[in-house]
């Protein structure tokens, strides 16, 4: 059946909640969305891999805050599928009618199919940014090396890795220590902030 309009709402291991994309709703409703995406996930609940129709001629009416959104901006018909890859949860995806739909069995097997690829496309786009994340890092640490072995001065060396290392990882303080037989010797120091600005 022909979809007017379309939400995705995914989510990620850390809990952060997006709505990439998506057409026809409107701000409140993916607002609503989010929330409830974000419940969901502080409460560990994991939904059917079904589709489950949330509007339609046959279904009872709830008190759902996301039904109540989707009638408040004329929605007649409204189905929600699990954007599920294998075992990973990546969120859900919103699919409605403007008008009166009885959803059919070929129906939900193509809600289904649709959030499968859906997860999928999710899962890539994580795992290329991380590549990026991860080939970005490892040209800094590149970089680095570079830098460290034309210097000979050891102040000189702790300072370039305690400034180079921020293009590696945040930080609000670094220290570089020198082993010098059974001791610890400070090289350099670079702090952010008031706290640690004594230190640099």
């Amino acid at each position: 059946c022909d979809i007017e309009r379309m939400s995705p709402i995914t989510s990620d291991a850390e809990g952060r909640v997006s709505s990439p994309g998506g057409s026809g709703f409107s701000d409140a409703f993916v607002a609503t969305a989010r929330e409830l995406e974000r419940e969901r996930y502080a409460e560990g609940d994991v939904p059917p891999r079904r589709p489950a129709v949330l509007i339609g001629p046959d279904t009872p009416r709830s008190s759902s805050p996301i039904r109540a959104a989707a009638v408040q901006e004329g929605v007649d018909s409204l189905l929600v599928a699990p954007l599920v890859d294998g075992h990973d949860l990546h969120g859900v995806v919103y699919l409605a009618h403007d008008r009166a739909h009885r959803w059919r069995e070929a129906d939900l097997d193509a809600a289904e199919a649709l959030a499968g690829d859906a997860a999928i496309a999710v899962r890539s786009a994580r795992t290329f940014g991380r590549m990026a994340a991860w080939a970005a890092q490892l040209q800094s640490i590149q970089r680095l090396g570079a830098r460290l072995a034309g210097i000979s001065e050891v102040r000189e060396i702790g300072m370039t890795i305690a400034t180079e290392l921020r293009q590696l990882i945040t930080y609000d303080n670094a220290r570089v220590y020198r082993v010098m037989g059974e001791r610890l010797w400070p090289v350099a120091f670079q702090g952010q902030g008031t706290v640690y600005s004594s230190e640099t």
